[in-house]
Formats: structure tokens, C-alpha cells, sequence
């Protein structure tokens, strides 16, 4: 690793931590805002988040995607479910939600909804096979790949 990915993966490292540290403050969001992290749904109690079940969503401690099962990894990836796509540099599958999934590639041009698996479909037919058949075509079920 170059001086340069090392400085980087430091600040990363230092930004992570200065987050984990400020989610045991009151973040100050309203009560009962709702958002997705990996196809599950968090929402905002006394200023912090906490999933459906109650157990509080810790930054940087994600549970596996509600949907395929894939789960965060090291490196940084467009989408940990999706993987390294060629020319996308930010990614999501949407986690089982077609209208949640999007895709934007180099130039920043953003591809959202049913129109990501169209582009996977017509890119990288068989490295999503599975994914393109249920998406579109809502053939079988979905199998982690």
C-alpha cells in the first residue's frame, strides 16, 4: 500500500470512530423517522436509531442484507451485494426493493429502479442471472449467490 492509500485508510479509520463515538450522543432526530439500512428498516427513538426489533443500529455494525444475506465487508465496494461492477462507482441492489435500487456510473450519470437491472441485464447477464430473473422477471426465488 502507497503512502497515499495509507493516509487515506487512516482518516477513514479516524472519521469511523469519531461516528461510533457520537451514536451514543442524542443525534437529535425526531422521533420515529424511518429509513433502510441492508433491506432493514431503522427508525429514530430519543435521538438514536434502532431496528424493528429494538436493538439499536450501531454505525459501521451492519446485519446482513434482509434479502440475499450478504453482509458488509472490508474494502469499499459500490454495493456489498452487488459487488464490483466495472464503471459504477456507487451502487445498491435495493435489498429486495426494485424502487430502491440504483446505480451511478463514472460520468455520474445515475441509473435508478427497474432501469439497474435492465443495465445489469443487458452488461453482465450471467454474473447476476439471478438477480436480473427475480427483479424482472420475478422467476423463482432468490438464493444467495
Amino acid at each position: 500500500m502507497d503512502n497515499e492509500s495509507e493516509e487515506i485508510e487512516e482518516e477513514i479509520e479516524e472519521e469511523e470512530e469519531e461516528l461510533e463515538e457520537g451514536q451514543e450522543e442524542d443525534l437529535g432526530w425526531p422521533d420515529n423517522y424511518t429509513t433502510r439500512t441492508m433491506g432493514h428498516e431503522i427508525r429514530t427513538k430519543g435521538g438514536k436509531w434502532y431496528y424493528e426489533d429494538g436493538e439499536p443500529h450501531e454505525v459501521f455494525k451492519h446485519r446482513p442484507c434482509a434479502f440475499c444475506g450478504a453482509t458488509k465487508s472490508d474494502g469499499y465496494l459500490p454495493d456489498r451485494c452487488l459487488g464490483e461492477i466495472p464503471n459504477i462507482i456507487g451502487a445498491c441492489c435495493g435489498h429486495g426493493r426494485v424502487e430502491d435500487s440504483y446505480l451511478i456510473l463514472e460520468d455520474e450519470t445515475s441509473i435508478e429502479g427497474e432501469a439497474v437491472w435492465e443495465y445489469l441485464d443487458k452488461h453482465f447477464p450471467e454474473k447476476y442471472k439471478k438477480r436480473i430473473n427475480f427483479y424482472l422477471h420475478k422467476k423463482n426465488s432468490l438464493k444467495k449467490e
